[in-house]
């Protein structure tokens, strides 16, 4: 005879899980996660996408003390105080970064299990919180974070999260960055192959000779090979994935796998799912997808409201997908004159090629030096070369204390037409120069 062991689960416990899971079941629809494989795949990737995230962010020293004492942080002119954040502190000083990062690591481990059991909703909710860290990270608390780069995935994201045809949506998200993409390199670094041969090992795959013809081939690739995308014929469109996919392959040699890691399954998704015919209407029925669609656009816009080239300046480019519009070198100093006539230098370079060339983090570092009580002035000057071209002179004052920076307007203090008799050595990717 076959003894049943009584029951020892909390039946209310039991009960109020279950309703916490239908409730988080009509927020986020999971049902097409259980039906569409490769969803399923695009999830995953961005799980793992999370979690190389995580650990570039800990190498890098974000919400840290350490980040703090060396300067090493900037935050957004609409919050200058982002430094209450930096409260956690890594070995050997302490295991708060650590603990922060065990959290997070639940929170992604959590969410696969809950997808590997087929219980979406909760893998969903789990997702849902860890895009609310990179939203509070990237946009409240870090203003030094590639932000374009991690604006495609927040938005992927939200998306996967709360689009109500969710297939279609990430279709039109990834389409749209291609074409963003397209439009930035529409200048003469990237038609005249500049961007290219200013390089000093040029690009992997691609012999030197074809190097000055590269730029224009790679933009014909960015505003055709999407659109085919959205062919009838299943085989354009293969071909067309195909190309794709060949491309952000060979690109692991220069960037590393977090790129691609996102682009190739959303590829994936777009040519193994049902086709659907491109549809404003079905674009403006979806509230979610339409303000995504027009905040890509108007942000993408943006920066040609404001006088200037945007790639050289920095200005207005936070909020447009920008990676990697030019091939930038920069450097600069901060002077410190205090009441003692003591001198203090401050010099600042980036020679990489995929570096971020913008003189707001100069400037926002010359804000702690202006509080000290024993300062008098400080003065900043900061010089930019595009494509190894001639540097030009954009920051060169006396004493920037009393500027102030706009994130939406020019700053008459940031020069657009001062050329240099001077020009920047050959450089790579990732390794710095050290410029003069």
């Amino acid at each position: 005879m076959k003894l049943h062991r009584p029951h020892t689960g909390n039946p209310l416990r039991s009960m109020k899980f279950s309703k916490l899971e239908h409730f988080l079941e009509r927020i986020f629809s999971p049902q097409i996660f259980k039906e569409n494989l490769w969803l399923r795949v695009v999830y995953y990737a961005l799980t793992l996408h999370s979690i190389l995230l995580f650990s570039a962010w800990r190498d890098t020293g974000v919400l840290t003390t350490q980040s703090l004492q060396s300067n090493g942080f900037s935050c957004w002119p609409y919050f200058l105080s982002c430094d209450v954040f930096y409260v956690f502190s890594d070995m050997p000083s302490s295991y708060s970064l650590g603990i922060l990062y065990t959290i997070l690591g639940t929170g992604i481990a959590l969410s696969c299990i809950y997808a590997i059991r087929d219980r979406w909703a909760l893998a969903l909710f789990f997702l849902f919180l860890i895009t609310c860290f990179k939203i509070f990270v990237v946009y409240i608390a870090s203003y030094s974070l590639p932000t374009n780069y991690n604006e495609l995935v927040i938005l992927i994201s939200i998306l996967l999260l709360f689009a109500r045809e969710r297939i279609f949506a990430l279709k039109i998200c990834s389409t749209l960055f291609y074409y963003a993409a397209f439009f930035n390199k529409l200048h003469s670094g990237y038609l005249s192959g500049d961007v290219f041969t200013s390089l000093a090992l040029g690009l992997p795959f691609v012999p030197d000779t074809v190097l000055p013809y590269f730029g224009i081939l790679f933009m014909i690739m960015l505003l055709i090979l999407p659109t085919l995308l959205w062919s009838q014929s299943r085989r354009v469109r293969i071909l067309a994935a195909i190309c794709l996919m060949v491309f952000h392959l060979s690109t692991i040699a220069i960037v590393g796998f977090m790129y691609p890691l996102l682009c190739i399954p959303l590829i994936l998704l777009t040519i193994h799912s049902p086709q659907k015919i491109f549809s404003l209407k079905t674009i403006s029925t979806d509230r979610l997808l339409f303000l995504i669609v027009l905040l890509m656009i108007v942000g993408q816009l943006f920066s040609l409201m404001i006088p200037g080239d945007n790639r050289l300046t920095g200005e207005g480019t936070k909020f447009g997908f920008y990676m990697h519009d030019a091939n930038h070198q920069c450097s600069g100093f901060l002077e410190q004159k205090k009441t003692d006539r003591a001198v203090q230098l401050f010099p600042y370079s980036n020679g990489m090629a995929m570096g971020v060339c913008d003189p707001y983090r100069l400037w926002f570092t010359s804000r702690s030096l202006c509080a000290h009580t024993d300062t008098e002035s400080v003065s900043m000057y900061f010089k930019h070369s595009m494509n190894g071209g001639r540097f030009y002179e954009l920051v060169n004052e006396e004493n920037i204390c009393s500027k102030s920076y706009s994130l939406i307007q020019h700053n008459e203090w940031i020069h657009t037409n001062r050329p240099l008799p001077e020009w920047p050595p050959k450089n790579s990717f990732l390794i710095s120069n050290t410029l003069p």
